[in-house]
């Protein structure tokens, strides 16, 4: 697979303007094993921020490691650049922070949202299971 942006959109700027980072985020990570990637890293992030009140070097071990557990998705299963990389679309002092702290938010928010559909999938499963069972 080659790096196919004309799929997953030119840059993230763009596909925002058509469809909001969230189905940007989905069409970028397609591959299951890097959506896998990228939810560890995101729940390693998250924890370690939350670490990083009680263990300040365990915490940022745990939150910058996030970083490379996802780019590695990316170079490996979806074969394209990371979001993280990609020029702001303003060139403005603090344009870059601000991307990059908009994509990794953005992940984690993603991640909630996955795991939020799994749960409601999972209810509604369980339910239409329950239903036929008390038909019989």
């Amino acid at each position: 697979m080659v790096d196919d942006r004309s799929a997953v959109g030119s840059n993230m700027a763009q596909d925002l303007e058509g469809g909001g980072f969230l189905a940007y985020y989905e069409k970028a990570h397609r591959d299951p094993l890097n959506r896998w990637m990228h939810h560890t890293a995101h729940t390693l992030g998250v924890l370690g921020v939350l670490v990083l009140f009680y263990n300040p070097v365990l915490g940022v071990i745990l939150a910058l490691s996030a970083f490379p557990i996802s780019w590695a998705g990316h170079y490996l299963f979806e074969k394209n650049t990371p979001a993280f990389f990609e020029p702001p679309s303003r060139r403005t002092v603090g344009a870059s922070a601000a991307k990059k702290i908009q994509v990794a938010l953005g992940g984690v928010v993603w991640s909630a949202v996955c795991l939020w559909r799994a749960c409601q999938r999972a209810l509604h499963t369980r339910d239409a299971a329950s239903t036929e069972g008390d038909r019989e």
